[in-house]
């Protein structure tokens, strides 16, 4: 029986776009007062770069002072943008449907990339952060999905083996690789920045948005106990 959930951050459980509307906003304001910048063209041009390039993208900030010739620091920029104290919401429905799946049993975890302080953040801004048993921060295993350690990581601490477990994610050129090669069932939500994305070889069910997911779970387990 899969009887454990885990669940990535950004994009499945809220949309980036809030974190980086207002982390780019303390980095324009940072920029204006160091350098004497243009704030707003700075906020609106971050933004711009992201939507182009998406959280993927490792140059941004690089990209950002070299079009606009300015000698700033990047680890200062990046400090600034990782300190950022977010107010965030969740999308619809996803309070009801992690309670949904808590009351029907289910043992609920997170495996998130991204600098720990800043998704423990993100988690604490969301008010979600009771709902999990378990977080996995790739970042302090120094094992950024797709590795599987992190999955490997989370079903260890649940006491589970992984063929337990389903893995709810977006990004399929991340999210999906590590859970598999531990048995994991994957389940990609089309939502966020890499909604557009084909759904590759590691998701095995794809679903449009995070309410149908108890569904797709049921299904899932289904299949998986008329195989075995």
């Amino acid at each position: 029986m899969r009887d454990v959930i885990l669940f990535d951050l950004d994009n499945t459980l809220f949309d980036v776009e809030q974190y980086m509307t207002g982390a780019f906003a303390d980095v324009a304001a940072h920029l204006e007062a160091e350098y004497g910048v243009n704030g707003e063209q700075i906020h609106a041009d971050l933004l711009e770069l992201w939507r182009k390039e998406t959280s993927m993208y490792p140059h941004l900030f690089d990209d950002l002072i070299a079009d606009h010739s300015i000698n700033a620091d990047i680890e200062q920029i990046v400090a600034v943008f990782n300190d950022h104290e977010p107010v965030l919401e969740p999308y619809d429905g996803v309070p009801e449907v992690l309670n949904n799946l808590q009351q029907r049993g289910y043992t609920l975890g997170i495996v998130t990339d991204g600098t720990a302080r800043r998704q423990r953040r993100k988690l604490d801004a969301l008010g979600l952060r009771s709902a999990f048993e378990t977080v996995v921060l790739t970042a302090e295993l120094n094992e950024p999905k797709p590795s599987p350690l992190p999955f490997e990581e989370a079903a260890r601490r649940l006491e589970r083996s992984g063929d337990r477990c389903v893995y709810v994610g977006d990004n399929p050129q991340v999210d999906f690789a590590g859970a598999k090669k531990v048995d994991m069932c994957t389940i990609r939500v089309r939502q966020g920045e890499f909604r557009h994305l084909p759904s590759g070889p590691h998701s095995d069910i794809s679903i449009e948005n995070i309410n149908e997911v108890y569904e797709a779970i049921v299904n899932a387990s289904k299949d998986h106990q008329e195989s075995h």
